[in-house]
């Protein structure tokens, strides 16, 4: 098994640990409210000059 995959399963088995009573959270987000990331590298490329 790879160390990265070591380590992700090890964290993996911290959260659930540590993940308490959220498991009682309401359904969906009572707040109605999400964040929304882009990792596409294309987003980042600097505009050329036309």
């Amino acid at each position: 098994m790879s160390q990265i995959l070591q380590e992700v399963l090890a964290a993996n088995k911290q959260y659930q640990a540590e993940f308490g009573d959220k498991g009682a959270l309401a359904l969906p987000p009572a707040r109605a409210f999400a964040i929304l990331t882009c990792m596409d590298p294309a987003s980042t490329r600097p505009s050329t000059p036309a």
